[in-house]
């Protein structure tokens, strides 16, 4: 009898807390984060992976941004374009106050402007008054942040950061939104180029009538075009065995994919090009390798789309191994 009251006790206690703390992180039995370390976790520059508004998580290039922090000093850059008839963007920069377990911010300067291409407002001013204040804990190899609100909280690990905001001023009236982050390696960094290089073989065949001089013409005319337009392509080579045709394109990173992924798209440098290409080879598959995120498949798939792709991308991240060319 004893044993059945104590559980029921502990189950209220917990429902007591889950409500006393909405964001989901107890108060209870949790280390304050110390000063250095909140410093060291949220020290650097970071990239927006996803934007998630409680019924959509869109990415680039629908949504983008940067948070950069310094020295206590940081600043925002945020482009939302996923309604194109009200497209926003905020840029703000700021200060903040860290201690140990206290994190407090605001941004000092930010405007907002909202509209198209056509016609937009500006709007300027901080988004709130005075700095807002967080309890910090340590969790794992990161940091918890929470307002005293309650209404906001960070997440900020070595390489990811997640923020949510459940009054967050998206079209005027406060909703719910929680970013995702990456962070951004620094450029004298060390990295595995293995591990961050992007490979694509792209399995083709050749078209009836096509023949091999113009083949051959065609296939040098093209890898010439993006020697000279993508920099971050390392590499661009046809192979040929009878009607079947492999290329092989090579990347320092996926952003350098990215950008063919632009070029191809309708309106880039390439278009035009692609539809040239299309009319000597028919693809039929493609497969990804090597250090690639979600980014670059948003960027993929909506490529894809738009230029009305029937055929599977396959993609294989990259695990282990090592690469001669270092970044």
């Amino acid at each position: 009898m004893f044993s059945r009251y104590l559980a029921l006790l502990l189950i209220k206690i917990m429902v007591l807390v889950a409500a006393a703390h909405p964001t989901g992180h107890s108060g209870l039995f949790r280390t304050p984060a110390p000063q250095e370390m909140i410093l060291d976790r949220l020290e650097g520059a970071w990239e927006l992976e996803s934007w998630d508004d409680g019924g959509t998580v869109s990415t680039i290039p629908e949504v983008s941004g940067r948070w950069f922090f310094a020295e206590g000093e940081l600043a925002v850059i945020l482009h939302d374009r996923r309604n194109k008839e009200e497209k926003k963007s905020v840029v703000g920069w700021g200060h903040s106050v860290i201690s140990e377990g206290k994190f407090e911010y605001r941004y000092t300067e930010q405007t907002t402007i909202n509209g198209t291409d056509e016609g937009s407002t500006l709007t300027e001013g901080p988004a709130w008054d005075g700095l807002r204040p967080y309890n910090v804990y340590v969790k794992g190899d990161g940091i918890i942040m929470e307002s005293e609100s309650g209404k906001q909280a960070w997440e900020v690990y070595p390489e990811r950061m997640i923020y949510t905001d459940f009054e967050w001023m998206g079209s005027g009236e406060k909703s719910y939104a929680q970013r995702k982050w990456v962070r951004i390696p620094k450029p004298n960094a060390k990295r595995n180029s293995a591990l961050t290089e992007v490979t694509v073989v792209v399995t083709m065949e050749v078209m009836a009538g096509v023949t091999p001089d113009e083949l051959a013409s065609f296939t040098k005319a093209y890898a010439d075009f993006v020697k000279t337009t993508e920099p971050d392509t390392l590499g661009w080579s046809y192979h040929r065995s009878g009607k079947k045709v492999v290329l092989i394109e090579r990347y320092k990173n996926e952003d350098g994919n990215i950008i063919t992924a632009q070029n191809i798209s309708p309106g880039g440098k390439r278009y035009e090009l692609l539809q040239e290409k299309l009319g000597m080879l028919k693809v039929t598959e493609v497969d990804v390798y090597g250090g690639f995120t979600d980014k670059l498949k948003s960027f993929n798939a909506k490529a894809a789309e738009e230029l009305d792709f029937g055929f599977p991308f396959n993609y294989y991240p990259a695990i282990s191994g090592y690469s001669r060319n270092e970044n």
